[in-house]
């Protein structure tokens, strides 16, 4: 039998999860700082030299990343920029970052490495990213989660047999295959960013 909650209980365990959710967002950042800056120390080749030029901007090595530094900024990529082009996906137009600016993201994935990717290099622009659900999934979304639609700024990433990069609304929806979810996203991350049109 199903024990009754109140809609006190509800909100506790809704704040409860929220806070487990940041604390682990929180974790990852601050290691994958430290694995960055611990790398760039314990390696004796420099892996600064290694740089590349793509579409105007430079990119260059850190451990297994990519990085470009816009100002304060600095972006984190997956891959080199210029491995990407081989990378087949089917894209419309999309250019959200002001949209972004200083709002609540929502963000749907199972993949946690996925959405490490969107906080990394996002978060700087929010005021928060918020796990939810999409409208017309909520049948297979945990019961905590709020949910959403097309009029909040959303990603949703989901495992498919075909890349795919597409726009409706105010929903971004990231499709691909299991090899190359970290590809895709670092081509959305590119587009935003207005690096890669």
């Amino acid at each position: 039998m199903r024990k009754i909650s109140t809609k006190q209980d509800r909100l506790k365990k809704q704040k409860r999860n929220t806070l487990v959710i940041s604390l682990v967002l929180v974790i990852i950042l601050a290691l994958s700082i430290f694995g960055i800056v611990a790398n760039s120390f314990g390696s004796s080749d420099n892996t600064n030299d290694k740089t590349t030029i793509y579409n105007g901007y430079e990119f260059y090595a850190s451990g297994s990343f990519w990085i470009l530094e816009q100002g304060d900024f600095k972006f984190i990529f997956s891959s080199n920029p210029s491995e990407l082009e081989n990378v087949s996906i089917e894209s419309n137009e999309l250019n959200l970052l002001p949209e972004y600016a200083q709002k609540t993201l929502y963000i749907y994935s199972d993949e946690s490495t996925a959405n490490y990717q969107i906080y990394q290099n996002l978060d700087l622009f929010l005021t928060r990213i918020q796990p939810a659900c999409l409208e017309q999934d909520k049948s297979i979304c945990a019961e905590d989660l709020p949910i959403k639609g097309c009029e909040d700024n959303f990603i949703v990433i989901k495992k498919s047999d075909k890349n795919k990069l597409t726009q409706q609304d105010k929903c971004v929806f990231i499709e691909a295959k299991t090899e190359d979810l970290t590809k895709v996203i670092d081509i959305f991350l590119l587009k935003i960013l207005g690096i890669n049109e």
